[in-house]
């Protein structure tokens, strides 16, 4: 009997080693494993902002890229089933490098018969590995060949900026959920070896006024990108925490572009492995 256990412990033991890396990232045998069950799973993105007399509404469906970077997709999973996109917004566009932040604050009206709106953090509460070549982390080639590249409304995970990006490795080790939305292709954005470019728009449609929605297939049209970039102006405003006390004065963008994200299809999501 006691062999028999001890057998079973060094099986398990055994797997829990297959199944990470030392660096804290998923072996390929595990990431193999996961693909082959739930292939590329795909999440719908809406975003609605206002430009003009128009109420413009963005539909981007998105293929999430878990034979490249597992963990960060796996985490992304998560957090959009726990609600963390719901009613985020984009805090700035950064116009050197061509992309949104989304996701580090949300917003709601203060009440129903007011115009006025609070913003409040978004926080996860998480940090998990980033998967990029900086990092080290080794070149996927399960798929479609190696690292996937920024293009034209790709989605990323964005790094956390921890501690000096010259002396520690923490600085574009780790994430908590925040997204770069990209709107250039990848010559003219920032070095993608330092972000986990996890998405790859799939189609995407756009409809003004409620009206029919127009479809574009993969490619972001071009208006809805000028509409996006045009949004440069910031203001400041108080940003509330969770329990309504009073954060601090940030400047964020002045046209409030609103995002919210949930995932398709029918997979069984608790069966995704646990990952940090």
């Amino acid at each position: 009997m006691k062999k028999v256990l001890i057998v079973s412990l060094c099986i398990l033991m055994l797997f829990t080693c297959v199944a990470c890396t030392p660096n804290g990232f998923m072996s390929k045998s595990q990431t193999k494993k996961v693909y082959n069950e739930f292939g590329r799973p795909q999440a719908k993105m809406t975003i609605n902002y206002k430009i003009g007399n128009d109420e413009v509404k963005v539909e981007a469906v998105y293929d999430l890229l878990l034979d490249k970077t597992p963990i960060t997709v796996i985490n992304f999973i998560n957090l959009v089933n726990d609600g963390f996109y719901n009613d985020s917004i984009s805090d700035k566009y950064n116009s050197t490098y061509h992309y949104l932040t989304i996701g580090k604050y949300t917003y709601e009206k203060e009440s129903a018969d007011s115009d006025a709106y609070r913003y409040y953090y978004n926080k996860s509460g998480k940090t998990f590995v980033g998967e990029f070549a900086s990092n080290k982390y080794p070149e996927p080639k399960l798929n479609e060949g190696g690292y996937s590249e920024f293009s034209l409304f790709s989605l990323a995970m964005y790094y956390e900026n921890i501690g000096d990006s010259s002396k520690s490795a923490d600085y574009f080790n780790s994430a908590n959920g925040t997204l770069i939305l990209a709107t250039a292709d990848k010559d003219k954005l920032l070095n993608s070896e330092n972000c986990a470019v996890f998405a790859k728009l799939n189609s995407v449609s756009v409809s003004y006024n409620g009206k029919d929605p127009i479809n574009y297939g993969d490619k972001a049209p071009a208006t809805i990108i000028s509409h996006l970039t045009s949004f440069t102006s910031t203001t400041s405003r108080t940003v509330y925490n969770k329990d309504n006390t009073i954060g601090d004065s940030i400047s964020i963008m002045s046209t409030r572009v609103m995002f919210n994200i949930e995932m398709l299809g029918d997979k069984d999501w608790s069966k995704l492995p646990k990952v940090g």
